[in-house]
C-alpha cells in the first residue's frame, strides 16, 4: 500500500508546518533563491515558500524540498536523496538522475522529463502534470489531479497508476513492466496505425510492452509491412530476453557489417543455430522473410524440440517433402499459427509485421 504523501513529507520534516521554511533546522541545508549552477551539496536544499529557484548541474546529496507557493526548476545533475513539494506553483525536474522519489502535492503544475528515478514518481492533489521519456525503476503514481494529465514514451519498471484525476489521462509509448491500471491503462504501448479494433491489437500491444518491438520514431508500427531478416533477428533476441552476448569482430555473413543495424542481433541467430543463412554465406538481411522459414526459425528458436511431423500435412498447399515441412506442421501443432481459412499455409508468402507479433506472442 503506497505511503500517502502528506504523511511521507511529514516525516521527513519531523511535522514541521509546511509555511515555515525550515533553512535553519540543519546546518548542511542550503536555502535556495534564484539560481545555483555547477556544483555540490552534501546535504539538502530546501526552496522557501514564495521563493523561486534554479539548480543547473547541480549534485545535491540530499534531498531537494519545497514549499508553499514556490518554484523549483532542476535541470540536470543529480539528486541522492529525493525531490518532495507540498503547496509548490510549479515543479520541474529535466534531465536529472533522482536516487530517491519525485513526490509531489498541492501544486499547480509538475514536469518530469528525460529523467531516471530509481524510486516512484508520486503526484498527488495537483493541477497539470508532464511525465515524459523517463526511465522510472519504480511506480508512477497519478491521484486525483485537476489539470490535463500526460504521460508519454517512459519506461516504468514497477506499475503505471492513475486514478481519480478530474481530466483523465493522455499519452502513448510507456514500457510498464508492472501493470498499468484504471485511467492509465490503455497507456502502455499504443501505435498511432494500430487501431483497438484491429486483429492483432493485443499481441502487438504485449510485443510493445516487452520491448521485442518498439515501433518507429514517429509513432507508427506500421503492421502491415514486410518484416525483413534483420528485424526478425531482432524481434527473436529480444523475446529471448536479450541474453547478455558480445558478437564477434568478425561477421559470420559475406553481406552484414559489424557496423551495420542489428548486426549483434544477426550474429546471435546464427551462433544459436536460428537460422544458417544462406550456402553462399549470405544472410541477406533486407529481404523480407516467408512464412516457411519463419516457421524454422521459431522451431530452432524454441530449441528444436522433439517433434514427429503427420504423415498428413495439415495444410493443403504444403507437401510432406518440401522444405520446412517438419517446422510449419510443428507451427500448426502448437497453435503459432492455424494458417489461412481456406486450409492453406502459404508458404512463400512474406510475413507481415502484425502476424509476427501473433506469432512470437503464442510461441512465448
Amino acid at each position: 500500500m503506497r505511503t500517502p504523501l502528506r504523511i511521507a513529507l511529514a516525516s521527513v520534516l519531523a511535522l514541521a508546518p509546511l509555511a515555515i521554511a525550515p533553512a535553519t533546522a540543519h546546518a548542511d541545508d542550503l536555502t535556495c533563491r534564484g539560481t545555483i549552477a555547477n556544483r555540490s551539496w552534501d546535504g539538502d536544499v530546501v526552496v522557501p515558500a514564495g521563493a523561486s529557484c534554479t539548480l543547473n548541474n547541480v549534485r545535491v546529496d540530499g534531498n531537494v524540498k519545497s514549499y508553499g507557493r514556490s518554484q523549483v526548476t532542476i535541470n540536470a545533475g543529480s539528486v541522492k536523496g529525493n525531490v518532495q513539494a507540498e503547496g509548490s506553483r510549479t515543479v520541474t525536474v529535466n534531465g536529472t538522475t533522482v536516487d530517491g522519489s519525485v513526490q509531489v502535492e498541492n501544486h499547480n503544475s509538475v514536469r518530469v522529463l528525460n529523467a531516471h528515478i530509481d524510486g516512484n514518481i508520486q503526484l498527488e492533489q495537483g493541477g497539470q502534470n508532464v511525465v515524459e521519456r523517463n526511465r522510472v525503476n519504480s511506480d508512477v503514481q497519478l491521484f486525483s489531479n485537476t489539470g490535463s494529465q500526460r504521460v508519454f514514451d517512459n519506461t516504468i519498471d514497477g506499475n503505471l497508476q492513475c486514478k481519480s484525476n478530474r481530466h483523465g489521462v493522455s499519452g502513448w509509448g510507456n514500457r510498464v513492466s508492472g501493470n498499468a491500471e484504471d485511467q492509465c491503462r490503455n497507456l502502455i504501448p499504443r501505435y498511432l496505425d494500430v487501431a483497438t479494433s484491429n486483429q492483432f491489437f493485443n499481441e502487438i500491444t504485449w510485443a510493445g510492452k516487452q520491448r521485442i518491438t518498439t515501433g518507429y520514431d514517429d509513432g507508427t508500427y506500421r503492421p502491415l509491412d514486410d518484416i525483413n531478416r534483420d528485424a526478425m533477428a531482432a524481434f527473436l533476441y529480444r523475446a529471448a530476453g536479450s541474453p547478455n552476448y558480445t558478437p564477434p569482430s568478425r561477421s559470420p555473413f559475406k553481406d552484414v557489417s559489424t557496423s551495420q543495424m542489428f548486426y549483434k542481433e544477426m550474429a546471435w541467430v546464427k551462433e544459436k543455430g536460428i537460422s544458417t543463412g544462406w550456402p553462399d554465406g549470405t544472410y541477406r538481411p533486407l529481404q523480407p522473410i516467408n512464412r516457411d522459414a519463419m516457421a524454422a526459425f521459431l522451431y530452432r528458436a524454441a530449441g528444436s524440440p522433439s517433434y514427429t511431423a503427420p504423415g498428413t500435412s495439415p495444410f493443403k498447399d504444403v507437401a510432406r517433402g518440401q522444405q520446412f515441412y517438419k517446422e510449419m506442421a510443428w507451427v500448426k501443432a502448437k497453435g503459432i499459427s492455424t494458417g489461412w481459412t481456406d486450409g492453406t499455409y502459404r508458404p512463400l508468402s512474406q510475413v507481415k509485421r502484425d502476424a509476427m507479433a501473433a506469432f512470437l506472442y503464442r510461441a512465448r
